[in-house]
Order: C-alpha cells, then sequence, then structure tokens
C-alpha cells in the first residue's frame, strides 16, 4: 500500500501494528531518510500524528517493534 504524507512525498507501508506504521520512502533524495515510524496514519488527508525518521532500515525495525511490543502500545 501507497501512503502521501502531507508535504506530497509517497511512502510504502512495510508493516503496522496498534496505530504504528514503518514506512519506506519511494522517491530517493539527498540528505532525506528513507524509513520512517509514524503514529496515527490520516490516509483521508495525507500524513500522521507523528513520525520518527531513520536512515537505516534496521534501526526503524527496532524502533517499531519497541512502540508496538510496549506495554503502553497494547491499551
Amino acid at each position: 500500500m501507497v501512503v502521501k504524507g502531507r508535504q506530497g512525498k509517497e511512502y510504502e507501508l512495510l508493516e503496522s501494528a496498534n496505530d504504528y506504521y514503518l514506512l519506506r520512502a519511494l522517491a530517493e533524495e539527498e540528505d532525506y531518510k528513507p524509513y520512517a515510524v509514524a503514529y496515527r496514519l490520516d490516509e483521508v488527508n495525507g500524513g500522521w500524528e507523528s513520525a520518527k525518521v531513520y536512515d537505516d532500515f534496521e534501526q526503524a525495525k527496532a524502533a517499531f517493534d519497541g512502540e508496538t511490543d510496549s506495554p503502553e502500545a497494547q491499551k
């Protein structure tokens, strides 16, 4: 599934759980981190409530797993 950020950038949805989404930017740009862990995706208007971006997939995946495996995320 492809989603758009508020600035029009397209991201591929890699994984989702408990309102968190692991995304990969489809277009590679200089000085742009290609992976994001987003919270509460807004598929209608584009974007999300908050996100953290990462250079490395493994870092992004670990952050995603940390958010979705935490006791707070299980509520």
